[in-house]
């Protein structure tokens, strides 16, 4: 149930953290045609947002976009219309990010369409063909945002993450590490991915995090967000089966 979308529909949308801010926009995915009303944008702040192109898919993937000096970098971004309004209005696209190895969501249309790189760490092994993909490791010339690897390790070690991490206004931004979807978590509660479970992602543990966009549901903020963080990481093997019984149980629900 990890890989597999279903047709979206609109649901409604409660507050997930004190600063959300959440709009409706009437919205058709430019690479699936078969959009819907009810996308949100959501986490809004000084710095940029996060959208769920898709809300009522199972998966809820969460695409990010920030900005700093008038330059807007996208992190895994889902297509959907309506969305280059929201961005015009942060600044000038800069580049595209990659967080995850195993998906590339949108990220060469968005580089195409912008005319920009599309930057992809070193540790991830995949990039999609005929791409403006530039390899780094560290952090972008010219950018606050700084690259964190926070891979598997053993026999999770195919699953390559890299995090995006932004000090200055302690900005975490997950891929599929951590998330807020039903599978992570039961009501939105942030929690370690069911595969990820088994090697989480101990470099977030320690990090002063006041804001966090996962790859997979709504943006957090606000006091705690760190010891939350430090906290689902390091009590996930302890909760593996639980983890695990909420994730079959969320793909259940859904079906």
């Amino acid at each position: 149930f990890f890989f597999k979308q279903k047709t979206a529909y609109e649901i409604s949308t409660r507050d997930w953290s004190s600063d959300v801010c959440s709009s409706d926009l009437n919205v058709m995915s430019d690479a699936n045609p078969k959009g819907f009303a009810g996308a949100k944008v959501h986490g809004r702040f000084a710095g940029g947002f996060g959208w769920i192109a898709y809300p009522g898919e199972f998966m809820q993937r969460s695409s990010t976009a920030l900005a700093s000096d008038g330059r807007v970098w996208l992190i895994d971004p889902v297509a959907m219309t309506n969305i280059d309004s929201e961005i015009d209005a942060l600044g000038t696209v800069a580049g595209v990010i990659m967080t995850v190895g195993w998906h590339d969501r949108d990220v060469k249309w968005f580089a195409d369409r912008y005319g920009v790189p599309l930057y992809v760490p070193g540790n991830l092994t995949g990039a999609p063909s005929g791409a403006p993909v530039v390899r780094v490791a560290g952090g972008i010339r010219d950018c606050p945002l700084q690259l964190l690897p926070c891979g598997g390790r053993g026999a999770v070690r195919p699953f390559q993450e890299c995090a995006i991490w932004w000090p200055e206004h302690g900005v975490l931004v997950t891929g599929d590490s951590l998330g807020t979807a039903s599978y992570f978590s039961e009501g939105g509660a942030l929690g370690v991915h069911p595969i990820r479970r088994a090697s989480p992602p101990v470099e977030f543990a320690g990090l002063p995090v006041r804001r966090l966009f996962p790859g997979h549901g709504m943006s957090l903020s606000g006091d705690g967000l760190a010891e939350e963080v430090a906290r689902v990481v390091h009590t996930a093997r302890w909760e593996f089966i639980p983890g695990w019984v909420q994730a079959v149980r969320a793909a259940a629900t859904h079906r």
